[in-house]
Order: C-alpha cells, then structure tokens, then sequence
C-alpha cells in the first residue's frame, strides 16, 4: 500500500505498482469459506505428505 501511495504521488509508472506484492489481494473474501472444499484439500496434502515421507524411507542410500 505505500508503495502505491509514493508511485501515485509521484506519478510513476503503472508496472511499478503492479509490482508490490499485496497489490491484487482483496480485502476479504466476497463469500463464505467452503468448509468441506478445504477439508477434502486438507486431507488430500496430508495424505500425499505421508506416502512422500513413505517414499523417502524406503529409498536406496549407501552408507559408509
């Protein structure tokens, strides 16, 4: 935000606003979470992170 403050009080380019980081994210969602949409994600992360660290176990290291 005070990056668009400074660009418009000096009038510089539209890119460089464009470019701070908070610039496109609105303030609040316009409606209500999907509580069951984010559980099935939820689940689905946990689910991948436990057969990757399954993976990761079972891989074939040489020691010494």
């Amino acid at each position: 935000m005070r990056l668009e403050i400074v660009c418009s009080a000096v009038e510089l380019a539209v890119w460089l606003v464009s470019l701070a980081g908070l610039h496109h994210v609105q303030p609040g969602p316009a409606a209500d979470p999907d509580w069951t949409a984010a559980a099935v994600l939820v689940g689905l992360g946990v689910a991948l992170a436990l057969a990757g660290g399954a993976a990761l176990r079972v891989r074939d290291l040489q020691t010494g």
